[in-house]
């Protein structure tokens, strides 16, 4: 099964133009045969979407785009996206997956970071529950970006026993110097490790108000080795299961400071205005 994990720059709040993004990223990653196509956390929403969250109808306005993405989405692949939901009254930040003209499954994050430039704690309700699907034969599980950074933590240990093939992360995850290197590998090639599962890590990229998203969405073994790694600092799709598989060179320290500053600069002057 050819994957697709497509790494975008939605806009905070243009519900719109990001839900049309996706279907537009979908149909040309199903056009090069990927039959599992991945977008990021809060890719309806962008990110972070702060007090957007508490206005009473922006989690059914992001909903209404979910509706009209089944109409939009290929009928014959499998599609994650990253949203916001209200359910009872409550906010979570989710993950739904299409398949056909349905929705087939919703996940909520159970780990919410309150640290740093994070206070997703004030925003939304922690889940409770995995999600594991069949997809293509295989056995799939969703987390949202922290649920995987803490290898013994509750949604990893959540999913011990259920004999998971995939684990499909959907992040937000803000550049800074070193992080990549320092923190996603190490950590993701744990909990791939954790759980003798491929982990697909599909990161959003973009500038945000004081925040920088580099990509580099990367895929991992399951004994933790990385197979895969997308470009840093621009929109990308990285495909699976094709050879030769693609792994971008890494880029040094200060490229990587000068690429953030640029992207962080152009994204802030087009989306602020």
């Amino acid at each position: 099964m050819k994957t697709a994990l497509v790494q975008m720059n939605p806009t905070v709040g243009a519900l719109e133009h990001n839900a049309d993004r996706i279907a537009s990223l979908a149909a040309q990653a199903f056009h090069e045969g990927a039959r599992l196509i991945v977008f990021p956390e809060l890719a309806v929403s962008g990110y972070p979407p702060e007090d957007l969250i508490l206005k009473d109808h922006f989690c059914g306005d992001c909903e209404a785009q979910l509706h009209r993405l089944k109409t939009q989405l290929p009928p014959d692949a499998t599609v994650v996206v990253g949203t916001p939901l209200a359910r009872k009254g409550r906010k979570y930040n989710a993950a739904v997956v299409f398949r056909g003209s349905e929705i087939i499954g919703e996940y909520h994050k159970m780990l919410l970071p309150n640290y740093g430039v994070f206070d997703e704690k004030r925003l939304f309700e922690p889940g409770t529950q995995p999600l594991v699907i069949g997809i293509d034969g295989q056995k799939a599980a969703i987390h949202i970006c922290e649920d995987s950074w803490a290898p013994d933590g509750a949604a990893v240990t959540a999913l011990e026993g259920e004999e998971i093939d995939l684990l499909i992360n959907l992040s937000a995850s803000p550049y800074h110097r070193g992080k990549l290197i320092n923190d996603r590998i190490e950590v993701l090639a744990q909990t791939a490790q954790r759980l003798a599962a491929t982990l697909f890590y599909c990161n959003i990229v973009g500038g945000q108000d004081e925040l920088v998203f580099d990509g580099a969405s990367m895929i991992f073994s399951t004994d933790g080795s990385r197979m895969a790694r997308a470009k840093q600092f621009r929109e990308d799709i990285l495909y699976f299961n094709e050879s030769p598989v693609r792994k971008e060179a890494p880029l040094s320290e200060m490229e990587e400071v000068y690429e953030a500053l640029k992207l962080g600069l152009r994204d802030y002057v087009d989306k602020i205005g």
